[in-house]
């Protein structure tokens, strides 16, 4: 299941990722049953050699069955084929193999090879856990916490997590750091959450080691020192982690740790772009409208925030309605800039709904709603900026005349006037670092309603006007 995890968050380049921000963390329940916990070769039987495998599999070998359904499962030498790995693993589960026992409960559970059934997935998971197999006693926690075949417990969940944690298995080790960072079935301890994720970032997980370069980079709990956030960063973006790639390139483009840089900054976009990352798409955006590192083309950065806003990314589908309102790149449709100013706004971006109000008037309660806004969105628009405000530094006014580039990048407002040279709008921008808050770890600070997370919704700044683009 190792290669299922690659796949899923590494090299599913045209996958919608900005959709999936909320199941990144969920998505390891499925992954690394296989090789996480690991087991002898089977005798005479060399894993990608079909003769020698089939042959001990068929005289009913549980570990070369186990061996040939991972053959089957990866096309390691043999055509991948899932449901023919479901059988061998389901072969070698009903002949004791515990690491079997795991892998069939995942492919149940996801519905891989074979009819999703979370009941069935628990039991495969539960068999394999009681025999002290950290596969099985990760994939329970899961269940737990999932409410996956069992009601939902997080309590439970942490239980088994902790089984798994303790025999060195990452992922259970990222997922204890997370509980504990957002307090899922105990209180919220940001000294535990950086305690596990950085054994699961020391055993090479991906985005454990962005947990830790967010950790350092925002000071939370440990000391802020932005030379560990690029190491573990690096890290992290090297095994094609989309967030951490985007993050370097926003690291360059702020100047944090290292001089200013946008052709860099744009190398580490790009990357994350291609993966599908909404968030670098709009940085890419930025970028070419700004024209910094880049010749200034509304043309593209228009492209690129259509990329994103067609993701539901609220900052880029705000900078969409200033392309239309202003004839960037596009000519000017005002109905069309109302428009995407309207699907912002819904999202949560309180930019978004201060151009409506600056259109309607802002007490002109019906032409708000026309616009496609109700009291009840912009009370959510509202709400959402509140409460990233709480914890948010402000940014500087900018001087009259000069156009402004405002957002919220993970929790701290800043702006950047852009009429201003680069060099001197970064430092604008880096103004705005000095408060920063340590209420999480994570720069995706949202809770969603199953226990993940998702980027932060809203864009805002203390210093907008008409013209500005969101981050």
């Amino acid at each position: 299941m190792t290669a299922y995890f690659c796949n899923r968050f590494q090299h599913r380049r045209q996958a919608n990722i900005s959709r999936r921000v909320c199941g990144l963390v969920a998505g390891l329940s499925l992954a690394f049953f296989a090789v996480a916990q690991g087991h002898a070769e089977a005798p005479g039987c060399v894993l990608g050699d079909q003769a020698s495998c089939e042959a001990a599999a068929k005289a009913g070998n549980a570990a070369a069955q186990l061996d040939f359904g991972s053959m089957y499962e990866k096309g390691n030498g043999v055509p991948a084929d899932l449901t023919e790995a479901v059988r061998w693993y389901r072969s070698s589960a009903e002949n004791g193999n515990a690491v079997a026992m795991a892998n069939l409960g995942s492919m149940l559970e996801s519905g891989r090879g074979v009819a999703k059934d979370f009941t069935e997935a628990f039991r495969w998971y539960r068999k394999s856990a009681d025999v002290g197999n950290a596969n099985g006693q990760y994939g329970v926690g899961h269940s737990y916490e999932k409410g996956h075949g069992v009601d939902k417990n997080f309590s439970e969940a942490l239980v088994w997590f902790r089984k798994a944690a303790d025999q060195g298995f990452a992922q259970a080790q990222f997922k204890l750091g997370y509980m504990n960072e957002f307090g899922y079935g105990t209180a919220n301890n940001l000294e535990f959450a950086v305690k596990w994720y950085q054994l699961a970032a020391e055993k090479g997980l991906s985005i454990a080691q962005e947990k830790m370069a967010t950790a350092y980079e925002k000071g939370t709990v440990t000391r802020q020192d932005y030379s560990e956030a690029i190491k573990w960063r690096r890290l992290a973006a090297d095994q094609g982690l989309a967030r951490a790639q985007r993050n370097i390139g926003w690291m360059n483009f702020a100047g944090l740790g290292m001089p200013v840089n946008y052709d860099v900054a744009m190398k580490w976009y790009k990357l994350a772009a291609d993966q599908g990352l909404a968030k670098a798409q709009n940085d890419i955006g930025v970028l070419y409208t700004l024209g910094y590192g880049v010749e200034k083309d509304y043309v593209k950065a228009l492209n690129w925030f259509k990329m994103a806003a067609d993701q539901g990314f609220p900052a880029a589908q705000y900078n969409l309605g200033l392309a239309y309102e202003y004839g960037r790149g596009i000519r000017t449709d005002r109905a069309a800039a109302m428009e995407w100013y309207a699907t912002a706004a819904k999202h949560g971006n309180q930019e978004a709904l201060n151009a409506i109000k600056n259109s309607c008037g802002t007490n002109d309660i019906s032409c708000i709603e026309n616009k496609g806004l109700s009291k009840a969105n912009e009370s959510k628009s509202t709400s959402l900026s509140t409460a990233n405000q709480l914890t948010a530094s402000q940014p500087s006014t900018c001087s009259s005349g000069r156009e402004v580039y405002v957002g919220l990048d993970g929790d701290a407002a800043r702006a950047v006037c852009v009429s201003a040279s680069p060099p001197e709008a970064v430092q604008s921008f880096n103004a705005g670092l000095s408060s920063r808050s340590n209420s999480r770890i994570s720069d995706d600070n949202i809770p969603c309603s199953d226990g993940t997370t998702s980027h932060a919704a809203t864009r805002r700044g203390a210093c907008s006007r008409h013209g500005g683009i969101a981050r």
